[in-house]
């Protein structure tokens, strides 16, 4: 075979990118999501556990649920961050999560595992404008975000992991309507949320106008610059060359 060289301003964090043999050919400056999913994946965990210590009084399992793009970037991600939670199951259906594999203290808890229920929700992202004028689909996926998000107003977990990308806010809006027309639910005070980083979108901001709004637990995982000199020499010299300074000057994953 031969190799072609192929440079692109694009990231990519896909696992599927580089689990072959590429004879040393692939290289990419952002790290792939499977170090994400592993970090996600741990504080996913810690959060069922201390949900399930809450509901220790009742015999049912806590509720995790996932709502992914059903897409190179959603489906690998929601993989790893699965693997990372682990646990076994049952054989009534459920998840058995020891509790040594939390960051929570055994002892302080009481209780040396717990049971969980998984429901995975892969959604299609809408199409591009190329993808609509050949007829072709993002994904085989039935529901879009805002059908999950109705489903999830229905099913109430207890946990949602949300892999999204600039789609986010149909999710919340929908979300947020359905919270209001149940409100003695309180969903967005009984549901947690995990978020990745491709869910970062400055259309949620006007979305939770109102403290009301926000969802008592929302957490999101994004890479940052760290404040070092390597990236203040890097930041200064980018400024330099460039007047127009976007997203990529400030969480570039190699500045």
């Amino acid at each position: 075979w031969f190799a072609r060289s192929v440079i692109t301003p694009s990231v990519s964090t896909s696992t599927a990118l580089g689990d072959d043999d590429d004879e040393g050919f692939f290289w990419r400056t952002a790290p792939s999501d499977r170090i994400q999913g592993e970090r996600l994946g741990q504080f996913v965990l810690n959060r069922l556990g201390k949900r399930a210590h809450a509901e220790s009084e009742s015999t049912t399992p806590v509720k995790l649920t996932y709502v992914y793009a059903e897409d190179a970037y959603g489906t690998k991600l929601q993989e790893e961050i699965s693997r990372t939670i682990g646990g076994r199951e049952t054989t009534g259906g459920s998840t058995k999560i020891p509790l040594h594999d939390t960051f929570i203290d055994q002892k302080e808890y009481g209780m040396s595992g717990f049971d969980m229920v998984v429901q995975k929700i892969p959604y299609a992202r809408p199409a591009s404008d190329a993808e609509e004028q050949t007829g072709a689909s993002p994904g085989g996926a039935a529901v879009t975000l805002a059908q999950a998000a109705r489903f999830l107003a229905e099913t109430r977990p207890d946990v949602v992991v949300l892999i999204s990308l600039d789609d986010t806010r149909d999710f919340f809006e929908e979300f947020i309507k359905q919270s209001a027309a149940n409100p003695e639910a309180d969903l967005l005070k009984n549901i947690d949320f995990f978020m990745s980083d491709g869910g970062r979108t400055d259309t949620l901001t006007p979305l939770f106008g109102t403290p009301d709004l926000i969802p008592s637990f929302l957490f999101g995982t994004g890479y940052a610059a760290r404040d070092t000199k390597v990236y203040s020499d890097f930041k200064d010299a980018y400024l330099t060359d460039s007047e127009a300074v976007d997203a990529w000057a400030e969480h570039a994953y190699d500045a």
